[in-house]
C-alpha cells in the first residue's frame, strides 16, 4: 500500500513509519520543514493522489494553558497543527482518491490530565469531524484512534518545561504505553477494514 503519515520525526509517527515500511508499504513522511502544519497555505499544495491510507499523527502540545490565560500564538498553533491541518489533508485526500482510509490520532482526557484547553478542543473537534465525514461519504473509512498516555518526546520537542516525573514517566505520570505498541495497533487497523473506532490506554490508568 501507499501510506502517508504526518509527524514521523519521533514518537508514534516514527515507530509507525518504520513498522509499516518493514512490511513493504510505500511510505510518504509528511514533516517539517517541507510540510509544516502551521503553514496551511503551503500545505494546500501537497499531492496525495494514489495513496491508500492517510495517518494524521502530527501533534503540537505547547498549548497546555488554562484557555483564558493562553497566548494567542500558543493556542492558534495548537489548533493549526492538531485540527486545521488534518482537516485540510482530509479534504485533499478525499478529493484526490475515490476510496481509502484516514486514521486520526485523537485523545480522551483522563483524571490526571493537566489543563490543556486548546489541545483537547482540537482533538474533540477531530472526533466531530470524523462523524460528519462518515455521513458525507461511504467510500473512505474514517478511523478515530483515541489514545491514552503514550511515552513520547512530543512535549520535550516543543520545548515545554517539565518536572522530573513528567520527563521520566514516574509517579503520577507512570503507566504509559510505548510508541512501538501504538504502531502495532495502527498496522492492525489498516489490515482490518471494519475497524472505525479504537481506544488504547494503559490498563492501570
Amino acid at each position: 500500500m501507499k501510506i502517508a503519515i504526518t509527524g514521523t520525526t519521533s514518537g508514534i509517527g516514527e515507530s509507525t513509519a518504520k513498522l509499516l515500511a518493514s512490511k513493504g508499504h510505500d511510505i510518504f513522511e509528511i514533516n517539517r520543514p517541507e510540510w509544516d502544519h502551521h503553514d496551511l497555505e503551503k500545505l494546500q499544495n501537497i499531492d496525495l493522489a494514489g495513496y491508500d491510507v492517510l495517518i494524521c499523527n502530527a501533534g503540537h502540545d505547547k498549548g497546555h494553558y488554562k484557555f483564558l490565560d493562553s497566548p494567542f500564538d500558543a493556542w492558534m498553533n495548537v489548533m493549526k497543527c492538531n485540527q486545521l491541518a488534518p482537516m485540510l489533508l482530509t479534504q485533499i485526500f478525499a478529493r484526490q482518491n475515490k476510496k481509502g482510509t484516514i486514521i486520526y490520532m485523537t485523545t480522551r482526557p483522563d483524571a490526571n490530565s493537566m489543563s490543556a484547553g486548546a489541545y483537547h478542543t482540537a482533538k474533540a473537534g477531530l472526533k466531530f469531524l470524523i462523524n460528519t465525514l462518515r455521513s458525507e461519504t461511504k467510500q473512505i473509512r474514517f478511523v478515530d484512534f483515541s489514545l491514552g498516555r503514550i511515552k513520547t518526546k512530543i512535549r520535550v520537542n516543543w520545548g515545554i518545561s517539565l518536572g522530573f516525573d513528567e520527563i521520566n514517566y514516574t509517579g503520577s505520570h507512570a503507566n504509559v504505553i510505548e510508541a512501538d505498541e501504538i504502531a502495532k495497533q495502527v498496522d492492525h487497523i489498516i489490515n482490518n477494514e471494519h475497524i472505525t473506532e479504537i481506544y488504547v490506554k494503559h490498563i492501570r490508568r
